[in-house]
């Protein structure tokens, strides 16, 4: 029964207790308008609750963040931060360095034009791994002029050490020189892991090769073998540059997933690549195990994941 159609009776006796019932009657009217009253009370709690819906949204979830930032992360002392305009490693000290953005007036300043000609360059660049020292990246280049129907393309991955400068990462921030990935890893066990990569099995398979090359030379011979029989672009090539365009995939316990790529019998790009499995060198245990936490860094896998297809683009043009 509510509260609304309570209604309390006092009967009447005409013995000598009616005062006793009389009374009685009076604390129960008494606690029936106090439990009306108590229920009136809350009604505007609950309006209140109603009207926090309204509230703001970063007063119950956390700021998202800027919507062209595509991952950040920590190597050493410095923050690295990707973005669809650049990648800028920030120092301890708060020195700032566009890596992409260099990168790419690099390219462009390499490229020859005609004085008088009107030229754009667009570049676009993916983070693939930051791992042990080594900072991984693909480049895709389109240039056009006007008037011209000629397109310039590239693609091409780069596996780059990293320099931080000073005790604390706060001197001057560069990447150096090309990183070979056989400088980090054993001959015996890249060629294993080529040969074991089921794609590659798959092509020796298909031509009759069973021999194992146990050196990167016996590799090389085999691959003339292929050459031969005419399956040069066939996707399976690895030439010398492919030594310097690699990222780190996944760790796996101590096996590392490294992706290495391709390249045609003309040098150029094929924008395909093959991952082999590699046991982790003891030096290197520790940096990419970070990495795969991403304490320190971060591997192909998890940026993938993280970001899909979208990359850092910039475009240049000459002034006409």
């Amino acid at each position: 029964m509510s509260m609304n159609n309570l209604s309390c009776h006092v009967f009447r006796y005409s013995d000598r207790r009616v005062v006793f019932l009389t009374l009685l009657a009076i604390l129960f009217i008494s606690a029936c308008q106090r439990a009306q009253l108590a229920v009136e009370n809350r009604q505007p709690l609950i309006a209140d609750t109603a009207t926090n819906t309204n509230a703001p949204p970063d007063t119950v979830v956390s700021s998202p963040v800027q919507s062209n930032e595509l991952w950040r992360g920590n190597v050493s002392n410095s923050e690295f931060i990707w973005t669809e305009t650049d990648l800028i490693i920030v120092s301890k000290s708060g020195n700032k360095t566009g890596i992409f953005a260099s990168e790419a007036q690099r390219r462009f300043n390499e490229m020859q034009f005609a004085s008088n000609e009107a030229c754009t360059v667009r570049i676009s660049y993916t983070l693939l791994s930051v791992a042990a020292g080594i900072l991984s990246f693909r480049e895709s280049l389109v240039g056009f002029c006007e008037g011209s129907t000629s397109v310039e393309k590239s693609e091409s991955t780069y596996a780059r050490q990293i320099r931080l400068d000073g005790p604390d990462g706060e001197g001057e921030i560069e990447l150096q020189s090309p990183a070979d990935l056989r400088s980090f890893f054993a001959e015996s066990d890249i060629v294993r892991g080529i040969i074991q990569n089921s794609e590659f099995r798959s092509t020796l398979k298909a031509n009759g090769i069973s021999e194992r090359p146990l050196t990167i030379a016996g590799l090389m011979k085999l691959q003339n073998r292929l050459d031969a029989n005419g399956i040069a672009d066939s996707g399976q090539r690895i030439t010398e540059e492919s030594w310097k365009a690699f990222s780190f995939e996944s760790l796996n316990n101590d096996y590392i997933g490294v992706r290495l790529e391709l390249r045609s019998s003309a040098g150029a790009s094929n924008n395909h690549s093959i991952v082999i499995s590699l046991p982790v060198p003891t030096n290197l245990q520790s940096s990419l195990k970070n990495a795969h936490n991403q304490s320190e860094g971060v591997l192909y896998d998890d940026l993938h994941r993280l970001v899909g297809e979208r990359t850092t683009i910039i475009e240049l043009k000459t002034h006409n």
